[in-house]
């Protein structure tokens, strides 16, 4: 039985290899074609332009962030029902979009939440320090209304901004859809 498997992996192995040659042999073909050469050398090119976009997106957000006076409101609540009955509250940042529960999901939904959590890990803080609102509710609705009062009260400070978020009726009926 070892043996059958060891000749079907030999097999295996040398059908991939034959597999890459001819393949390899294909390309240096094509390649005495100037417009594949041009082709060849514009995908290389892309990659090259992928790979740093994707590190300029995230030093971006890493300024972002590090440079942001965070107005936070309380983005998630996880209640754990054991014995002690603990909640856990996670923060996010209406300014920055910083967001502690990415890292309780451990997950990304979408590139900037993946670069955060990357982030998070990175520097090991998963706890946001900021001017609390007392606010529960969704982020990316708060965000929306920060933007919203930032563009009407683009002079006041962010402790001040802060309190106008708190005391505005849209963040009242944004807790309330929470409940």
């Amino acid at each position: 039985m070892k043996k059958e498997k060891k000749n079907n992996l030999e097999e295996e192995y040398q059908k991939s290899l034959n597999d890459y040659f001819e393949a390899d042999d294909a390309v240096k073909r094509m390649e005495q074609y100037k417009i594949i050469r041009k082709y060849f050398e514009l995908v290389k090119k892309r990659k090259e332009l992928d790979e740093k976009e994707t590190k300029l997106y995230k030093k971006r957000l890493r300024l972002r962030y590090a440079n942001c006076n965070h107005i936070l409101v309380e983005s998630h609540t996880d209640i754990i029902y054991d014995y002690e009955g603990r909640s856990y509250h996670y923060y996010g940042c209406i300014k920055c979009g910083l967001d502690e529960a990415v890292a309780e999901r451990d997950y990304g939904c979408n590139r900037e939440e993946i670069t955060m959590l990357e982030l998070m890990k990175e520097y090991g803080v998963y706890k946001i320090e900021g001017i609390r609102t007392g606010i529960c509710c969704d982020l990316g609705k708060a965000k929306e209304l920060y933007a919203d009062l930032k563009e009407k009260y683009p002079n006041l400070s962010d402790e001040e901004m802060a309190e106008k978020f708190k005391n505005s009726k849209r963040a009242k009926k944004l807790m309330n859809e929470m409940n």
